[in-house]
């Protein structure tokens, strides 16, 4: 299986080493996926087919293989195919709490399957997470435990704001709660496979957080400016979300964007979208959302040389590919 590697590692993909084991992770996560109940067989199937970044799961294999030279695979295999798990359990659920009809421009698996099946679906997805995760050390279990709680609590902070309470502040804290957290916990688990050094470990943890809110801030913006087939451009307006886009548009004073923000979901037509698309597009929102975004890439390069200086063992081709990753994670 090829693994697509866009928007997020788009200018840089072709440059980026092959690991053998997104193979195994695909064959590891295909078995988590088989169930004696067919609907499940059938509903995590087909969001997984979709396909996917797997940003997550090369992250933490990128960073395993800068930190030693002497892993465990079968260890790494499990812990990266359950971070992706973990992952794609959450689109089920954040399809069920948009209502959303659309992913990857096929139906969501709400809409396909029906809701309540959905919902298990990402409940079964989630207890296979750890079932796959079981064998890491004890010590761990706590930071897998806070990890799935920020992106719960991300979750149900981005659902119920009001207009009112939108603010940059609070458009950043969702995408470090919400995103940041599982890139923090693949880059975390990464490098404590790899070391014992809790340090570094836990330095990579905020690389990991600090790239993830790049990450969504980069989505955001790509919201409302994708040519890419697989996003559908538009779905933070619909659905009304905190995005960093969204709020520098309310933030300026705009009546469309109040207007907009004030309306139900199935009352935004196409046409007014279009016309706060082009809004949007026409005005600096763009590039005020890269200017922060370019503020936690300096933290992520600095928490990554942070790491790179307190460890005993480091793969240079690694960390260089690392470090450019990190440099051309704003596109």
């Amino acid at each position: 299986m090829t693994f697509s590697n866009e928007p997020f590692f788009k200018k840089f993909s072709s440059n980026l080493p092959t690991f053998p084991e997104m193979e195994e992770i695909d064959k590891v996560i295909k078995k988590s996926l088989c169930s004696n109940v067919s609907i499940f067989r059938d509903t995590t199937k087909y969001l997984y087919d979709l396909g996917g970044k797997r940003i997550r799961p090369y992250l933490c294999l990128l960073v395993a293989h800068t930190f030693s030279n002497n892993l465990n695979k079968k260890i790494l295999i499990n812990t990266a195919s359950a971070i992706e798990l973990l992952h794609t359990s959450s689109l089920y659920h954040d399809d069920i709490i948009d209502d959303a009809n659309l992913r990857r421009n096929q139906d969501t698996a709400n809409k396909k399957f029906g809701l309540a099946n959905s919902l298990l679906a990402g409940n079964y997805l989630y207890i296979r997470a750890f079932s796959l995760m079981q064998n890491l050390n004890k010590k761990y279990a706590s930071f897998i435990e806070e990890s799935c709680i920020k992106l719960t609590e991300g979750e149900a902070l981005e659902s119920n704001l009001s207009m009112e309470e939108f603010t940059i502040e609070s458009a950043i804290e969702i995408a470090r709660l919400k995103t940041g957290s599982l890139f923090m916990l693949a880059s975390y688990l990464g490098t404590s496979i790899a070391t014992t050094n809790q340090d570094v470990a836990k330095d990579m943890a905020l690389y990991g957080e600090n790239i993830g809110i790049v990450f969504q801030i980069m989505d955001d913006i790509l919201d409302i400016s994708s040519n890419n087939c697989e996003k559908n451009i538009g779905q933070d307006l619909i659905g009304g979300k905190p995005s960093i886009i969204n709020t520098l548009w309310l933030k300026s004073g705009s009546e469309l964007a109040k207007s907009i923000f004030s309306l139900n979901k199935d009352d935004k037509s196409d046409e007014l979208i279009s016309i706060a698309l082009q809004e949007i597009q026409d005005s600096s929102f763009i590039e005020q959302a890269t200017k922060i975004a370019k503020k936690y890439q300096k933290k992520a390069l600095q928490y990554l040389q942070y790491a790179k200086d307190k460890s005993e063992y480091l793969n240079d081709d690694f960390f260089q590919y690392l470090e450019e990753v990190t440099k051309q994670s704003i596109i």
